[in-house]
């Protein structure tokens, strides 16, 4: 069976939603990692910034693989308007370790979507298939450990 290849605007532009969910998911670590009392959440916070500055890399290089140099912008920050991205507000008005981590565990399985979406969309180029299902799971994990750090810390304030 014959796996039909996409159109290429539509590839395009998964891509450059999903780079700019990066951008923002990058950006939300590290207001995160601004923020008092993160304490030893603070170990995984950077390592989702981290993921998401490399993500964004990686999926530009992929971006850069099937875009037309004549027509298609490159992937840079002007792609991406913090001034406009309410997740930013809704971040900086929590204040307890376990509303941070459920605000990155929702934002996790939102990305995870996107990927879902886009993988669906470039299936049939193995490269680029593999670096994304890498990235779902590596975001996949984040995901499992927003939800763990939720649960320990509401324990923990409950115990106290």
């Amino acid at each position: 069976m014959e796996t039909r290849k996409p159109e290429r605007n539509e590839m395009i532009t998964k891509l450059i939603l999903l780079w700019n969910e990066q951008r923002s998911r990058e950006l939300l670590y590290l207001n995160a990692l601004k923020k008092d009392k993160m304490g030893t959440f603070r170990r995984v916070l950077s390592q989702g910034h981290l993921s998401a500055m490399i993500f964004q890399r990686e999926i530009k290089w992929i971006y850069d693989y099937f875009k037309c140099c004549l027509t298609d912008k490159d992937l840079d920050g002007n792609l991406y308007s913090p001034q406009i991205d309410p997740n930013l507000q809704v971040l900086d008005s929590l204040e307890k370790l376990e509303q941070v981590a459920s605000f990155f565990k929702c934002k996790e399985e939102a990305i995870l979507k996107s990927y879902r979406a886009v993988s669906g969309l470039i299936e049939w180029d193995l490269d680029s298939s593999k670096l994304l299902k890498e990235h779902r799971e590596k975001i996949r994990e984040f995901y499992d450990t927003m939800v763990s750090q939720e649960k320990e810390i509401y324990k923990m304030s409950r115990v106290i």
